[in-house]
């Protein structure tokens, strides 16, 4: 379930098209050791030296797994079926990175499948999710249950009410 993983981070850049992806999964054992290969090792896999560098600072842009630090509060963060993505032990840099990136007035709008699916990592119920939430600060908006009924009756987004919790959070 993990190779699938490591392929479609790889996958996701760009400049990793057939061939390059081939060189490296002739050259590593499996995609998680070329995700996590140094400079060193890519070089030796035959990755274009500017590449690598690209490569590098695009792969930490796309870790959901580490806390991110954009220097910035948002007014709205939407996260639609990524979280039930990330691996269980990454949720609490997600929730990190949510949390320091709302201000007071700030609202998180998001959904978590409930479905098991060899893509989903970490399936959960609406408990389980609001607790993690709540570790970092966010509780549900006072205006949820209105919020939710409009972005359940209104979606133009790919997911399922029926498998799929919605949050609408604030800071505490």
């Amino acid at each position: 379930m993990l190779e699938r993983y490591y392929l479609h981070l790889l996958n996701s850049f760009p400049q990793f098209g057939p061939q390059r992806l081939s060189r490296l999964i002739n050259y590593f054992p499996n995609y998680e050791a070329a995700f996590a290969a140094s400079t060193q090792e890519l070089g030796e896999a035959g990755i274009e030296t500017n590449l690598i560098n690209h490569w590098l600072s695009y792969k930490t842009s796309l870790n959901l797994e580490q806390e991110i630090n954009f220097n910035h509060k948002f007014d709205i963060i939407i996260s639609f079926e990524v979280l039930e993505h990330l691996k269980k032990e990454a949720i609490p840099n997600i929730m990190k990175t949510i949390a320091n990136h709302m201000g007071t007035d700030s609202i998180f709008l998001g959904t978590a499948s409930t479905r098991e699916m060899d893509v989903h990592f970490t399936v959960e119920n609406k408990e389980w999710w609001l607790n993690e939430f709540n570790k970092v600060g966010l509780i549900p908006h006072p205006d949820s249950g209105e919020i939710l009924e409009k972005m359940s009756n209104n979606h133009p987004y790919n997911w399922n009410i029926a498998t799929s919790i919605l949050f609408a959070m604030k800071k505490k």
